[in-house]
């Protein structure tokens, strides 16, 4: 039998958790339930919020592309105007 020995130097803390994720997981435990309990339900929002995200997407890429040449400006009271334009990948 070997005999070890426990590292001798500082012990990070264990960081607490973020209040993002102390309300965020409770809201996914009753939506998971809700999902659960309406299974036909979920589905239909899952799939129609990515469709809609997705036709979301495609929509604004088309609109960047069509205006893609155009200097949009900002006017900013008592600082001025803020020139900018708009290039698609």
């Amino acid at each position: 039998m070997k005999n070890s020995t426990l590292p001798s130097g500082p012990v990070r803390p264990i960081d607490d958790p973020s209040v993002a994720f102390l309300l965020a997981l409770p809201l996914a435990v009753i939506a998971l339930f809700v999902a659960i309990s309406y299974p036909l339900q979920a589905v239909v929002v899952t799939v129609s919020a990515i469709v809609g995200l997705k036709l979301l997407q495609r929509s604004l890429a088309a609109r960047v592309r069509r205006t893609a040449d155009r200097v949009r400006e900002i006017s900013i009271p008592g600082v001025g105007t803020v020139r900018f334009r708009v290039q698609p990948r």
